[in-house]
Protein backbone atom coordinates (compact mmCIF):
# COMPACT_ATOMS: atom_id res chain seq x y z
CA UNK A 1 0.00 0.00 0.00
CA UNK A 2 2.49 2.09 0.22
CA UNK A 3 2.55 3.49 -3.17
CA UNK A 4 -1.11 4.01 -3.46
CA UNK A 5 -1.09 7.60 -2.81
CA UNK A 6 0.52 7.43 -6.62
CA UNK A 7 -3.08 6.06 -7.94
CA UNK A 8 -5.00 8.89 -5.81
CA UNK A 9 -6.48 10.43 -9.03
CA UNK A 10 -7.27 7.96 -10.99
CA UNK A 11 -10.53 6.22 -11.04
CA UNK A 12 -9.72 2.43 -10.01
CA UNK A 13 -12.15 -0.56 -9.50
CA UNK A 14 -10.86 -2.95 -7.40
CA UNK A 15 -12.62 -6.78 -8.35
CA UNK A 16 -11.79 -9.11 -5.48
CA UNK A 17 -13.41 -12.73 -4.95
CA UNK A 18 -14.69 -13.30 -1.25
CA UNK A 19 -12.85 -16.58 -1.22
CA UNK A 20 -9.46 -15.28 -2.83
CA UNK A 21 -6.35 -16.92 -1.03
CA UNK A 22 -4.06 -15.33 -2.93
CA UNK A 23 -4.84 -12.22 -2.75
CA UNK A 24 -7.49 -11.55 0.82
CA UNK A 25 -10.38 -9.09 0.14
CA UNK A 26 -8.94 -7.32 3.39
CA UNK A 27 -5.99 -5.92 1.18
CA UNK A 28 -9.10 -4.81 -1.27
CA UNK A 29 -10.78 -3.31 0.99
CA UNK A 30 -7.12 -1.46 2.36
CA UNK A 31 -6.14 -0.44 -0.78
CA UNK A 32 -10.07 0.91 -1.77
CA UNK A 33 -9.83 2.77 1.63
CA UNK A 34 -6.73 4.37 0.29
CA UNK A 35 -7.65 5.50 -3.62
CA UNK A 36 -10.17 8.03 -3.06
CA UNK A 37 -11.55 7.36 -6.49
CA UNK A 38 -11.85 3.59 -6.62
CA UNK A 39 -14.89 0.92 -6.32
CA UNK A 40 -14.74 -2.22 -4.78
CA UNK A 41 -16.41 -4.96 -5.69
CA UNK A 42 -16.37 -8.48 -4.22
CA UNK A 43 -17.66 -11.30 -5.95
CA UNK A 44 -19.22 -13.30 -3.41
CA UNK A 45 -19.06 -16.92 -5.16
CA UNK A 46 -15.84 -16.66 -6.36
CA UNK A 47 -11.83 -16.72 -5.76
CA UNK A 48 -8.99 -15.99 -7.01
CA UNK A 49 -9.48 -17.00 -10.77
CA UNK A 50 -10.27 -14.50 -13.46
CA UNK A 51 -12.26 -17.83 -15.14
CA UNK A 52 -14.93 -17.91 -12.53
CA UNK A 53 -18.43 -16.53 -14.07
CA UNK A 54 -18.64 -13.96 -11.21
CA UNK A 55 -15.17 -12.50 -11.60
CA UNK A 56 -15.53 -12.54 -15.73
CA UNK A 57 -19.44 -10.82 -15.37
CA UNK A 58 -17.39 -8.12 -13.26
CA UNK A 59 -14.58 -7.27 -15.38
CA UNK A 60 -16.56 -6.99 -18.12
CA UNK A 61 -19.30 -4.96 -16.20
CA UNK A 62 -15.60 -2.45 -15.53
CA UNK A 63 -14.35 -2.37 -18.41
CA UNK A 64 -18.11 -1.39 -20.30
CA UNK A 65 -18.52 1.16 -17.73
CA UNK A 66 -15.01 3.13 -18.40
CA UNK A 67 -15.92 3.27 -22.25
Amino acid sequence: MGNAHKLAGIPVTIINGRYDMLCSPVTAYSLHKALPKSKLIIVEEAGHSESEPGITQALVRAVAAFE
